[in-house]
């Protein structure tokens, strides 16, 4: 997926439809948090204004483990990593999602696993996403 600025989702592809349930109209234009659970779609705007007014970085370009929410609320372990590319002189972001499965024996954090509630997961799906920063 990608995001402008301001965290609003700009693309999706039919992966990100597929993962997170919502159907690509429902996501273009809201805001990405909309993917995230609390706390961190809750902070996720400072942390993208810090960034923009800053330039330091604390998820782009580094892969990260995060937890992502479904459109039924559920939530999972995923490893995100979020590239910036430019769209003429405004900035865009670009992320890459792999959700984590305990079954490929990686391991999952301690923050996952509470997020998450549950501490067993079946799949591995890899995919791309084009945003979140």
């Amino acid at each position: 997926m990608v995001i402008d600025r301001d965290g609003a989702i700009r693309s999706v592809n039919k992966a990100t439809e597929q993962l997170f349930g919502y159907a690509a109209s429902e996501l273009i234009g809201c805001n990405v948090k909309i993917l995230m659970p609390e706390p961190y779609a809750r902070e996720h705007d400072t942390y993208l204004a810090n960034y923009l007014r800053t330039g330091r970085k604390k998820i782009i370009g580094i892969g990260h483990e995060v937890v992502g929410r479904r459109k039924d609320g559920s939530v999972f372990p995923m490893d995100l990593s979020v590239g910036e590319a430019h769209d003429g002189s405004a900035p865009i972001f670009v992320g890459i999602i792999r959700v984590i499965s305990l079954t490929a024996r990686q391991p999952i954090s301690r923050v996952a696993k509470a997020s998450c509630g549950c501490a067993r997961f079946s799949t591995r799906f890899p995919m791309r996403l084009s945003s979140l920063a």
